[in-house]
């Protein structure tokens, strides 16, 4: 992040753009202090965690792996606000790679394996699913489509 002022600048959001992510997907800090930006730049580290469940994450790693291989454009990036100490708002666009895309989704599909019950605070829990439909192989995917395997 850049902050253009004499004065500390501070980390004001971040937000994923992404077909493949919601918008509720949790973006953090690796480390609280680095909100306060000094003059210059700051290197900045997030942690994305999507708020899809251990199938939902797997599929779309899949459909990353599909985009790679086919050398699609990037559709997903975090979004920056940073406010400056002159009383600005610079917006900072980082675009995520497919393969940065496919190894969030896959590492959050081996997390939420291993997580006992999934609900919101551990981001394992789908996009409304219920929970007869929350680990099954066929259902309504994310994008619309029926995933049925015979």
């Amino acid at each position: 992040a850049m902050n253009w002022g004499d004065a500390d600048a501070v980390l004001g959001s971040v937000v994923i753009r992404s077909d493949h992510l919601a918008p509720a997907t949790k973006v953090r800090l690796v480390s609280d202090s680095a909100a306060l930006i000094g003059p210059g730049t700051s290197l900045l580290s997030f942690d994305v965690i999507p708020l899809l469940d251990e199938g939902q994450s797997y599929s779309q790693s899949i459909e990353a792996m599909v985009r790679i291989l086919s050398k699609a454009k990037y559709d997903s990036s975090l979004m920056m606000e940073v406010m400056q100490s002159d009383g600005r708002v610079a917006k900072h666009e980082m675009r995520l790679p497919h393969t940065d895309l496919h190894q969030i989704l896959r590492a959050n599909a081996d997390r939420c394996s291993a997580v006992e019950k999934p609900n919101f605070e551990n981001g394992c829990i789908g996009a409304g699913a219920a929970d007869e439909q929350r680990y099954s192989v066929s259902g309504p995917r994310l994008d619309g489509e029926d995933n049925i395997i015979d």
